[in-house]
């Protein structure tokens, strides 16, 4: 079962690496079931070896990119709204 929430996780929220995944299982799933890191990673690893994921080294750096535009952007914003209040 847990390929499949892995899975669709993906499908619906994109790129993710290994910590995020378990941030969003515990989000969805945290009153049924709680499923540690080093799970989500076995599981990703094996649906790298089955050719059911690529690279999730990749999602990973993908994922990393992501979260760093999203942190400068709202540096940026919080930047500039601190600009305009003086």
């Amino acid at each position: 079962m847990i390929p499949l929430y892995i899975l669709g996780l993906l499908l619906r929220f994109g790129p993710q690496h290994g910590y995020q995944i378990k941030k969003l299982l515990e989000e969805q799933l945290g009153d049924f079931t709680q499923i540690k890191l080093p799970t989500v990673n076995y599981h990703l690893e094996k649906m790298e070896a089955a050719d059911i994921i690529f690279e999730h080294h990749i999602l990973h750096f993908q994922a990393e990119l992501e979260w760093a535009e999203q942190s400068i952007r709202k540096f940026e914003e919080t930047d500039q709204d601190e600009n305009e209040s003086h």
